[in-house]
């Protein structure tokens, strides 16, 4: 449901032009492909992207020269006739996003419950309008407030709340204090944020429905890992060795994600854990970039209940980043109607920091 809508953001976009600025199709078609190209390079990767990695291919986000004056640097991806999708970033690397869905989200203000994003047992999969899972006809109220999900209008993030459901600290840890009523209220209207990227990912995800995924394997993780596998994806350390990365010595996954320190995988002496001790020098590709987004953080402005703070936000690392990046980048750079290719001096008519906030404010009419 929030892809359908998503994608209908963007036709609205699209006819705004047409309606508003009086542009041709094709004109429309450009202009909306730009803005998107921008927000891509100038919002998403800013955010997702640790800022070294990303600066290292993208060299005019440092130096605030143009991009068609300090241009873009591709050291990996490197097309023989035309630009293509790598398995390393379609089969790991971009599925770090797995990582980041919540497991439910209300719609609007107006939603009474918080809906699922998949059904949690057989019983509510036979009943309509009872998740996100999309397939059928939206009910009646189910038009998206953009604003639940972007910060295009006031509204607080919410009571920071832990795992267990008491109040978080800056770090998403648990103070062990339960949240106020007020705190709980005000939550119901919050924006809600992504979740950090980390090797965990919300119960949905872990069991599928019989419907979505074969009852064989019904958790994403592991279609994940065996699709790494089935392919023959290298592990991740060889990635990062041929990359001229020094691969990580410590990685947080399973259990131990909620530790202060990572634990040593190479210090498995009082622990019986054969999965991971598995990955010692042959983590899946997956996996370790989700760890190495957690050695990343950054601090990020959030204003939660309570009043303004700071948060670590976990940022993909130089082997996720760059596989990240340079893919969009070759992507780009292999399309003759792109930004990078037709037009890389343009910028968006309101100034170099538009963002996908904007866009949505115009897809609007706000």
């Amino acid at each position: 449901m929030l892809v359908s809508q998503l994608q209908g953001l963007f036709l609205r976009f699209h006819n705004r032009l047409i309606t508003d600025k009086k542009l041709k199709f094709a004109e429309a078609q450009q202009t909306l492909r730009f803005h998107y190209q921008w927000m891509l390079i100038h919002d998403f990767l800013v955010k997702t992207v640790n800022k070294e990695t990303l600066e290292s291919v993208f060299p005019h986000l440092k130096s605030g020269n143009s991009i068609a004056d300090d241009r873009p640097k591709l050291r990996f991806y490197h097309a023989k006739n035309e630009a293509f999708m790598p398995l390393e970033f379609s089969v790991a690397a971009y599925r770090f996003g797995h990582s980041m869905v919540r497991p439910g989200y209300r719609l609007n203000d107006g939603a009474k419950n918080l809906l699922p994003i998949f059904p949690l047992d057989e019983q509510q999969a036979q009943q309509a309008h009872s998740s996100l899972r999309g397939f059928t006809a939206p009910a009646d109220d189910w038009a998206i407030d953009w604003g639940r999900f972007i910060d295009i209008d006031s509204r607080p993030n919410g009571a920071m709340l832990a795992d267990d459901g008491t109040v978080a600290d800056g770090n998403g840890n648990s103070t062990g204090k339960k949240p106020s009523d007020q705190q709980l209220s005000e939550n119901k209207q919050r924006l809600q944020l992504a979740y950090r990227i980390d090797t965990s990912i919300v119960f949905p995800l872990g069991k599928l429905p019989p419907n979505v995924a074969d009852k064989i394997i019904p958790s994403l993780a592991e279609r994940n890992l065996l699709r790494g596998w089935r392919l023959r994806l290298p592990n991740a350390q060889a990635v990062a060795r041929a990359m001229g990365v020094v691969p990580l010595k410590k990685i947080q996954i399973g259990k131990f994600q909620n530790t202060v320190d990572a634990f040593d995988i190479n210090d498995l002496k009082d622990k019986d854990e054969r999965p991971i001790k598995a990955f010692i020098d042959n983590c899946p590709l997956w996996t370790y970039i989700l760890a190495e987004a957690m050695q990343h953080k950054a601090d990020v402005k959030i204003t939660p209940t309570g009043g303004p703070t700071t948060v670590k936000t976990p940022r993909l690392g130089p082997v996720g980043g760059r596989i990240v990046a340079e893919v969009f980048l070759g992507l780009m750079f292999g399309d003759s109607a792109s930004l990078l290719r037709s037009d890389p001096g343009w910028i968006p008519a309101i100034g170099p920091g538009y963002s996908l906030k904007d866009f949505v404010l115009y897809a609007t009419g706000k």
